[in-house]
């Protein structure tokens, strides 16, 4: 079912006539998309290493769309606290 699902964004249909060619139901189809939606993997960290001197611009784009933006002069535990969003 999930094949069927990742196959929508594709098709250029709205997600009605979608089902309806591929003979699911609506609501059958949004059941399997949420559980498709919530098996995705996030993607993993990728190490960054920064320089003392560094202007170097980090962004951090997460997959709802928020986007953060730090300076090089950020320092570790400033990111990690907007990371984890600790105060």
């Amino acid at each position: 079912m999930f094949n069927l699902v990742a196959r929508w964004p594709g098709s250029g249909l709205r997600q009605q006539e979608y089902c309806k060619r591929a003979g699911i139901s609506v609501p059958a189809f949004t059941y399997w998309r949420n559980r498709f939606l919530r098996s995705e993997k996030p993607a993993d960290f990728v190490p960054v290493s920064i320089g003392p001197d560094s202007a170097a611009l980090i962004e951090i784009c997460y997959p709802g769309g928020v986007v953060v933006r730090l300076n090089g002069k950020t320092t570790i535990s400033e990111m990690i606290s907007l990371i984890t969003l600790d105060s």
